[in-house]
């Protein structure tokens, strides 16, 4: 009797799956079969028996996915929100595994939004995958998921981020948009998703952006920042200059681009249409109004920083911001254009202003261009911001007081979070910044031409009343706005 063969269409209709599910078993090697040429080929006795032992695992699963998805429901519902059946774009599911999957990811990710998460990881480990949110700027555990439940779900996001699903052992990026009505503030969000192979499997981190809010704070100048005593008027006064370098730095995350827009759009609205204003971004992360964002790519010919630094030249430019300074030519071009009537911002990764102003020197720009063209630096962090529900006031030892806070006779009264449900147990909720500025006058820029070390240049500033991250930071503490900790912590390098 000759045994009833299938194709791989008829199969999947056998099995009633779909068919990224089934070759994702095919793949593994739980499903059987052969190849005719180029083309599969199944015993319909091996996918009988593919069921039958199946039939047992596919139990347990349901039930891992089943407590899965209550366990965020009750959490929403706490929230006072029902569960989402929006969160993803509309595919058919022909398999339950697959709505379970959807059903348990849409309660992951509306959870991550609601909490206010800025990051969601899922962490390979021996015993599974560690959901992580970040909230606050500190990673927080979440919930364990067995392998086969991430692996399910790992598979899903991938479909979701257009990203090649059997692909295990290579680096991937891609991004989800969400549009969601369980959100009264934000509808719209954009999730950057990055997969990189680790030891016990892929490792995801996923950066949620609200588009909702760079909707409608991307056009805004300054006031977006918060910026505390007379930092507005010092930065204003920076940006209101005619030409000149202004470099804007700080360490990764510190909200540099946040500031870089804000600066771009101040200048954007002080010239109301009558200047050139060009950005050069690797990559363009947000659309802005009224000037024109140039995608940087380093890896095409012609397209590098340089390359079309020397270009926009040529574009009869006002305004030049360029993302990073990755060289020497770079460094030079940047300083020869703020020379020669142009403003020119620049990016950069540093801990602090003179540190930035370092770097230029060791770029290879010689001092008296870098004197001669530096027109204001600005450096910044983010702290987090003690929770208003669970603020409490009290007084520091004296050791405490006379470490950090010397010059203070008077009672020295700080701040905490003891933790709450609104801050997540942590004591603290939202970030804000805190900057380090410099103006450089005619006695900085001359020490700067004759090439003083970054010693005697601080000694220079701080005769003059200058402000370092570390002492902006611990006014912040004494402000109310974070704690004693968080101001040294953020501030270690400065």
């Amino acid at each position: 009797m000759t045994e009833e063969i299938f194709d791989a269409d008829e199969a999947i209709s056998f099995l009633k799956t779909s068919r990224p599910t089934f070759y994702r078993w095919l793949k593994s090697g739980r499903i059987q079969g052969f190849k005719v040429g180029k083309q599969w080929r199944f015993y319909k006795k091996d996918l009988v028996g593919f069921m039958e032992s199946s039939g047992t695992d596919f139990v347990m699963l349901k039930r891992e996915f089943k407590e899965i998805i209550t366990f965020f429901e009750e959490k929403l519902e706490k929230k006072g929100i029902e569960r989402s059946n929006d969160m993803s774009e509309t595919i058919t599911y022909p398999d339950e595994k697959e709505l379970l999957t959807k059903k348990a990811l849409d309660g992951l990710l509306l959870d991550a939004l609601t909490d206010k998460a800025s990051d969601i990881h899922l962490e390979p480990l021996r015993q599974g995958f560690m959901v992580k949110y970040r909230l606050g700027g500190s990673l927080k555990d979440i919930k364990l998921l067995s392998l086969d439940i991430a692996t399910e779900v790992i598979f899903r996001l991938k479909e979701m981020s257009a990203l090649k699903t059997d692909v295990t052992d290579k680096v991937q990026k891609g991004n989800i948009v969400i549009e969601t009505d369980k959100i009264a503030e934000d509808k719209k969000f954009d999730i950057k998703v990055s997969i990189i192979p680790a030891f016990y499997g892929e490792r995801i981190a996923m950066r949620i952006v609200s588009v909702t809010k760079i909707e409608t704070t991307t056009n805004r100048g300054f006031e977006i920042l918060a910026f505390q005593g007379h930092d507005l008027e010092q930065v204003q006064k920076i940006f209101n200059k005619h030409f000149g370098l202004i470099i804007i730095t700080g360490l990764s995350g510190s909200g540099k681009t946040t500031t870089c827009y804000a600066a771009l759009n101040y200048l954007v609205k002080r010239y109301a249409g009558k200047a050139n204003i060009m950005s050069l971004e690797n990559p363009v992360e947000y659309p802005l109004e009224g000037l024109v964002q140039i995608p940087v790519r380093p890896e095409m010919e012609g397209q590098g920083f340089y390359e079309l630094l020397k270009a926009s030249w040529d574009q009869d430019p006002d305004v030049i911001f360029t993302g990073e300074l990755p060289d020497k030519n770079t460094a030079r071009i940047i300083s020869e254009l703020a020379l020669t009537g142009h403003i020119v911002i620049v990016q950069m990764d540093s801990p602090d202003v003179l540190q930035a102003v370092a770097r230029l020197s060791d770029l290879g720009l010689e001092p008296y261009l870098l004197a001669s063209s530096l027109e204001g630096v600005i450096a910044q962090r983010l702290v987090r911001c003690i929770c208003e529900h669970c603020k409490e006031e009290f007084i520091p030892s004296p050791q405490i007081i006379e470490k950090y806070f010397p010059p203070m006779k008077e009672k020295v009264s700080l701040y905490r979070g003891k933790g709450c449900k609104e801050c997540h147990g942590t004591g603290y909720k939202k970030r804000a910044g805190i900057y380090e500025i410099l103006n450089p006058d005619t006695d900085f820029k001359e020490a700067l031409a004759r090439g003083e070390n970054v010693n005697n240049l601080k000694k220079i500033l701080q005769k003059k009343g200058f402000e370092t991250l570390r002492e902006k930071a611990l006014k912040s503490a004494l402000f109310g706005m974070t704690t004693l900790e968080e101001a040294l912590r953020v501030s270690y390098s400065s």
